[in-house]
């Protein structure tokens, strides 16, 4: 099941494991969470707003979205000071400019695009909006459906002396899951993992064991076949029933030690020639005692 544990065992129950390359369904990015600081000793910029000019603007930051059909979307918010603290009026607030790609985000319907409105009180905490503030829908160039978007500042979002900070940025949206990697821990569960962050568990290594493994028939290629001597099939989980656990990821080492063997290959090879020699020694004594007349 999806936990990994065992709903059906037995020879007849097992199979060949079949990995999917993609996991789960694209979700729309619905809402951003944005919690920054922003300098209070920012100056009121005199140019209009406009993105393109860095001057017109105190700070940015760049986050991806995704629309339902999962593509990726580049979202760009722009923070820019309209007024400054006084003794008459503490508060000071700000506005922030929303994109997505090259369509701006308003929080009423178009035309004229809205901003975010951000108010401090003269601590320099956020005191409005405490909520998301919900974007007019846009349509994505990808041709997906319209893409709703809520911005949440959150209650870390501040104001004050240090300069502008990205607390946190997150967004609930995401793509389709592509295979990234397939593990297998010492239970023999098989799991794959997806880069959308879904975690799957496909299915349980089976374990054979038998009365006697030495009555095993070799077929060559790391394969044997039950046999009279060996006794019938036992199938179980790693783990359980006497069978042994699974060590993921490694690889058997040489049933021999090298220089073990290569020395006694050595000394073989030196015993051989010895007695070789002396074969033939004994072979030219005996020709010499015929040759005696």
């Amino acid at each position: 099941d999806a936990s990994g544990a065992v709903t059906a065992s037995g020879v007849g129950s097992t199979r060949a494991l079949r990995i999917p390359d993609t996991s789960g369904s694209p979700q729309a990015t619905t809402l951003v969470e944005a919690q920054v600081n922003l300098p209070s000793g920012a100056a009121i910029p005199a140019a209009a707003f406009d993105r393109d000019n860095p001057a017109s603007y105190n700070a940015s930051l760049a986050t991806t979205v995704y629309d339902d059909r999962g593509n990726p979307l580049n979202a760009t918010f722009y923070y820019r000071r309209l007024t400054a603290p006084t003794v008459a009026l503490p508060t000071s607030t700000w506005e922030v400019h929303g994109f997505v790609g090259a369509q701006a985000l308003s929080t009423t319907p178009p035309p004229p695009v809205t901003p975010v409105l951000l108010t401090f009180d003269d601590l320099g905490n956020l005191t409005a909006p405490l909520t998301a503030v919900a974007f007019d829908p846009v349509t994505p160039p990808t041709g997906a459906g319209p893409l709703a978007l809520s911005l949440d500042h959150g209650a870390a979002t501040t104001q004050f002396a240090d300069p502008f900070t990205i607390v946190a940025l997150d967004q609930d949206g995401f793509a389709a899951g592509r295979l990234d990697s397939v593990t297998i821990d010492t239970q023999g569960v098989v799991r794959a993992s997806y880069t959308n962050g879904d975690t799957a568990a496909l299915g349980k290594l089976a374990i054979a064991d038998f009365a006697n493994p030495q009555g095993l028939k070799q077929l060559g290629d790391a394969r044997w076949a039950p046999t009279g001597q060996s006794g019938a099939l036992l199938l179980g989980e790693a783990g359980s029933q006497g069978l042994g656990g699974i060590l993921s990821g490694s690889i058997e080492r040489s049933n021999v030690v090298l220089t073990d063997e290569l020395v006694n290959l050595i000394v073989a090879q030196r015993n051989f020639q010895a007695n070789a020699k002396a074969v033939e020694t004994d072979g030219a004594m005996t020709q010499s005692i015929l040759a005696i007349r």
